[in-house]
């Protein structure tokens, strides 16, 4: 079955469903036409602050930023006679090879194309696989209820601080004054 057919199914049902008087959302009427043919593409794209780049792009740079992680409640079984499966959260892992601006009239929408990434052997241990994943970067969110925004914070902690007897009182320093501030002594 191609997907011009299943289009056309999706159409047809919306229509009915308007016919018998039923309400149907605007966006799943313009989804049931489906796109328009042109698609713009993108080498590197901004959602919500956040940059993504493609596979492509990140070859010819210093910073990587093409990597993706999914996290998906599924059902978890341990081999195929498995009698008790659990559900619970995965996490999948990728590379985006493609990203999509698809217009559907009334609005865009953005799609990408990922390459799932299997597991690499550990060269330290054989027995285990394992693929890496980066701190989480701090984000301010637009649509904040403050005037500082939503920020998550998970910076390292401080490794080694001066105790407060080891300031010269009368040396020059290097202190803000637009700002009051807390001695933290470890």
């Amino acid at each position: 079955m191609n997907s011009g057919y299943k289009l056309n199914i999706i159409d047809h049902s919306v229509m009915c469903e308007l016919q018998e008087g039923k309400i149907v959302s605007n966006t799943i009427q313009w989804l049931a036409h489906g796109p328009n043919c042109g698609v713009m593409t993108y080498e590197g794209y901004m959602v919500n602050g956040c940059s993504y780049h493609t596979k492509s792009r990140d070859d010819d740079r210093t910073v990587q930023n093409s990597g993706t992680m999914l996290v998906a409640t599924t059902m978890q079984v341990s081999s195929a006679k498995d009698k008790n499966p659990v559900i619970g959260d995965m996490s999948f892992y990728g590379i985006i090879e493609d990203i999509w601006e698809v217009s559907y009239n009334t609005f865009n929408t953005v799609l990408f194309k990922c390459k799932c990434v299997e597991n690499k052997t550990d060269p330290v241990d054989l027995r285990w696989s394992v693929v890496l994943m980066p701190p989480q970067k701090d984000i301010l969110y637009k649509c904040a209820n403050d005037e500082l925004g939503d920020m998550l914070s998970h910076y390292p902690p401080v490794s080694k601080w001066n105790s407060t007897s080891d300031i010269d009182e009368n040396g020059d320093t290097y202190t803000r004054v637009d700002c009051e501030g807390t001695w933290v002594t470890t």
